[in-house]
Formats: structure tokens, C-alpha cells, sequence
């Protein structure tokens, strides 16, 4: 390769080299841009509509409040990039079971804002079947206790479908009330409230 090859070719990669630079700013200054008008509608948007359980309107009350039922404190309330949420640990209940682990309860909290609780779930798995009935037994009072402080009133047909493990649902204006069987490797129930 004679000498003015070797210079074209160099002026030709270094000139490539500098229109990469300069596309990639001018990328970068796009992003930035998008990126603030991003924020500024965020940080814009009218507040959350208010749900009807008040409260689940003040999150850091109410994660409190349910460390009061017997099953645990609820951990913090983050955001995993899609929903806000918090979790309690698990609650033994009963003898294991052949996979080695007893029944369990937990607490569950979700949302698409920070600001409050749009679903509540209490959730029973039951690991050792022949303790069946003493697990659902737990899962109602539990559920029991936490509507009392919550403050809502528990409905008529709920404690009756926790307690045989069967379905339920119930809307008002207010909430849902779901108790739903989750299949698995062992039984598990969910009692949900979703207020409106």
C-alpha cells in the first residue's frame, strides 16, 4: 500500500470517526430533551383520584395498621419499574408438609402510584393438605382481623367460602372483594380488595 492509499484511507476513517462523534451528541442532546419533557409531564399530572377505603389513601398508615393483625410487618413500599408495592414475610402455620414446608400467610399491597393502595391481598398456602382445615381456619381470621382494621365491614358470605375454600366475589361502589384459588403444587388462596 503506497503512502497516499494509506492517507486516504485514514482521512476517510477519522472523518467517520468524527461524524460517529458528532451523530452520538446530537443523539444524546435528543435523549436529554425527551427526556425533561418526560419529567415535566410527570411531575404535571393532576394527582391520583382518591380511593374509596380511606385508608388505603395513606400507604405508610396502613402498612402499619396491618402489622397489627398478627402475621408480620409489611416490608417497604418500592417500585419495581412497573407497580408500586410491599409484602409482608411469611407466616408459618402448621406442621410441613412433604415439600418440607408448613402453610403459610402473607400480606400483599400493589398499585400503580406511590401515593396509595389500589389492592390489598391476604394469601394462604397450604403445604400440608391434611392440615387443610386448620390452615383455611387461620386464613378467615386472619382475613377477619383485617378488615376490622381497615376499616370496612367484612361481608356476610365471605367468612362462610374462606373457611370451605370455595370462590367469592362481591362489588360495591367502594371495592371488590375476590377470595380465588390459585393451583399450584399445593393449594393456595387469595382474599383480595381492590378499592375503587
Amino acid at each position: 500500500m503506497n503512502r497516499s492509499t494509506l492517507l486516504a484511507l485514514l482521512l476517510v476513517v477519522c472523518g467517520c470517526s468524527y461524524r460517529h462523534e458528532n451523530d452520538q451528541s446530537s443523539q444524546t442532546a435528543a435523549f436529554a430533551k425527551e427526556d425533561s419533557i418526560l419529567l415535566a409531564e410527570v411531575n404535571n399530572a393532576p394527582d391520583p383520584k382518591p380511593r374509596q377505603i380511606p385508608l388505603f389513601n395513606d400507604v405508610p398508615k396502613l402498612r402499619r395498621t396491618l402489622g397489627s393483625v398478627g402475621i408480620g410487618e409489611m416490608r417497604k413500599w418500592w417500585n419495581d419499574g412497573i407497580s408500586w408495592m410491599s409484602a409482608s414475610n411469611f407466616y408459618n402455620i402448621g406442621s410441613p408438609g412433604p415439600s418440607g414446608m408448613p402453610g403459610n400467610l402473607a400480606f400483599y399491597l400493589e398499585s400503580p402510584s406511590e401515593k396509595y393502595v389500589e389492592s390489598l391481598k391476604v394469601k394462604v398456602n397450604i403445604n400440608n393438605m391434611s392440615e387443610k382445615e386448620a390452615a383455611l381456619k387461620k386464613y378467615a381470621q386472619t382475613v377477619e382481623r383485617t378488615f376490622n382494621v381497615i376499616g370496612v365491614a367484612m361481608p356476610s358470605g365471605l367468612k362462610p367460602a374462606l373457611l370451605a375454600g370455595k370462590p367469592y366475589e362481591n362489588v360495591t361502589t367502594q371495592r371488590t372483594i375476590k377470595n380465588i384459588f390459585e393451583p399450584g403444587n399445593f393449594d393456595s388462596w387469595k382474599m383480595q380488595v381492590l378499592s375503587h
